[in-house]
């Protein structure tokens, strides 16, 4: 039998988690698991045990059979209820309906401090989500839930840096009182995918707390770099409000600048034409498009049955009377990452007909991702082709 917080199950990135509670799963009958309890001296006039729980949603009927420990570990069993089945939800997402599973208590000795609760599962296989249990009796009064401070992880916006590893400073806000012994759980994800962990007590009487986290920048323009993702999770003593982050690693080097050449163009019929896009400084990804733009009324335009070859550029099929501007013509300047160069390449076929000059200007333009902060305004190449 397998105990786990199912705060590992089920958590949304920077909402609130679920109700805590402790998840069991098992695959056949036979195996037991205990929950410990604070020593609590049993009230006189009990007589039974609930049990709030979920069953789990691919969870056939389960029945499990309960025993209190007490303060000397002996075993008192409880008479079981009926099986527990899944119950519907309401909709969507991850709430679930809890149920009450009611124990009946065999008579104990007066003064008897229960210490834990022993579950043993009957059925072959199943899943199950303990939230609480209580001592009932009539006259009993109703239990008083215990407050627990909350914790919420904060924000964090810094300079990116370079690749030296250096130490962040991230808060975190304790909401009410924290006693000695709260504490959560820090899980820190690099933008590598690596992950760390450590366990954070909680000052009493503290209402921020500082949580080191280790970050890494780097000497690239790369449109501010993700930074580490950080994840808090209840272990004693509190409960978690907004529980993850992702710490802001602002942009902090040197825009690079966008070279081209040639800067205008003019060539012959069946003339190479090498566009060469380079940028001054390393980017970690980058990419421009370049696309043919409307020309001034009375230019004659270069149509797509003019081109012979083109390397990074494509255009629709079956519309060869069409001028570049208007058949879909375009191409991507993708960067190589050593070099940070584009090549693109044109040749224009020859006709073997007289005709006066005909023209295209081709525009390189931001991609979809971002790069107006490399490229912040278009840059246009007039393209002239005259006869061979």
């Amino acid at each position: 039998l397998a105990a786990s917080s199912p705060h590992f199950l089920q958590i949304e990135n920077g909402g609130p988690l679920s109700q805590p509670g402790i998840a069991l799963r098992w695959s056949r009958a036979g195996g037991s698991t205990t929950l410990p309890i604070a020593a609590t001296p049993l009230p006189p006039g009990t007589t039974h045990v609930d049990l709030r729980a979920i069953v789990g949603p691919a969870s056939p009927a389960v029945r499990v059979r309960a025993s209190l420990l007490d303060a000397t570990g002996a075993a008192h069993p409880l008479a079981p209820p009926a099986a527990a089945s899944r119950q519907p939800g309401p909709g969507e997402g991850w709430t679930s309906w809890a149920q009450t599973l009611r124990y009946a208590l065999p008579a104990l000795p007066a003064g008897t401090t229960v210490t834990g609760l022993r579950l043993q599962p009957t059925s072959g296989r199943g899943a199950l989500i303990v939230l609480d249990a209580s001592l009932r009796g009539p006259g009993l009064p109703a239990i008083a839930p215990i407050e627990l401070p909350r914790v919420d992880v904060g924000a964090l916006s810094v300079r990116e840096g370079g690749p030296a590893l250096r130490t962040l400073r991230l808060p975190l806000t304790v909401t009410g009182t924290a006693t000695p012994g709260a504490k959560v759980r820090v899980f820190v994800t690099a933008p590598s995918g690596r992950q760390t962990a450590r366990t954070v007590a909680l000052t009493p009487g503290a209402s921020r707390i500082v949580v080191p986290v280790p970050g890494r920048g780097n000497s690239r323009d790369d449109h501010a770099s993700p930074g580490p993702v950080v994840a808090i999770f209840p272990v004693a003593g509190a409960r978690t409000g907004h529980s993850a982050t992702t710490i802001d690693m602002r942009e902090d080097d040197p825009r690079p600048r966008v070279l081209v050449t040639p800067r205008r163009i003019s060539v012959r019929e069946g003339e190479l034409v090498r566009i060469r896009v380079r940028l001054t400084r390393r980017v970690t990804s980058a990419g421009f498009e370049i696309v043919a733009v409307p020309l001034p009324a009375g230019r004659r335009p270069l149509r797509l049955g003019d081109v012979d070859q083109a390397t990074g550029f494509w255009s629709l099929p079956g519309r060869a009377s069409q001028p570049l501007a208007g058949g879909g013509f375009a191409g991507f300047a993708s960067f190589d990452p050593v070099t940070s160069t584009a090549i693109l390449e044109l040749r224009f076929a020859e006709d073997g007909r007289r005709e006066p000059p005909e023209h295209a200007t081709l525009r390189l333009r931001a991609g979809f991702g971002g790069e107006e902060r490399i490229l912040p305004r278009p840059i246009d190449i007039p393209l002239t082709v005259r006869d061979a």
